[in-house]
């Protein structure tokens, strides 16, 4: 299940926790970052909104699926993408949240080496969306 409301306005700890207790023991739920983070804040200043996403989506435990981080079609900064994902990982690919990351470009201009070279570096997956 991908919660997508997620990224129009991140429910309170609560909801997730509740999401944990009312699936089955398998259930993978995969959250969209917040458009905070994304489109609004356009990826600058991130530790605050990554610290704010993962204390209430570690409410559904062990059912954290990815988080995806769908980026906005206008923007093209490889750089600001490295300093977002590293605000998830601790050290060399390892999330100081446990958790797998999945970015999401919409637009061709995110087609480039440097781009790859950050979602390798950082750990995380393509997704196309």
């Amino acid at each position: 299940m991908e919660v997508d409301n997620a990224f129009y306005r991140l429910p309170e700890r609560a909801v997730f926790e509740s999401w944990r207790i009312r699936t089955q023991e398998d259930f993978c739920v995969v959250v969209k970052a917040s458009r905070y983070l994304t489109h609004i804040k356009g990826l600058c200043d991130p530790a605050e909104p990554v610290a704010r996403l993962m204390e209430r989506a570690r409410g559904v435990g062990d059912k954290l699926g990815p988080i995806l981080l769908q980026l906005p079609p206008t923007m093209h900064d490889a750089a600001l993408l490295d300093d977002c994902l590293g605000c998830f990982l601790h050290d060399a690919g390892r999330t100081s949240y446990d958790v797998r990351l999945a970015v999401e470009p919409r637009h061709e201009s995110w087609w480039a080496p440097e781009v790859r070279a950050v979602l390798e570096c950082r750990g995380a997956e393509l997704s196309l969306g």
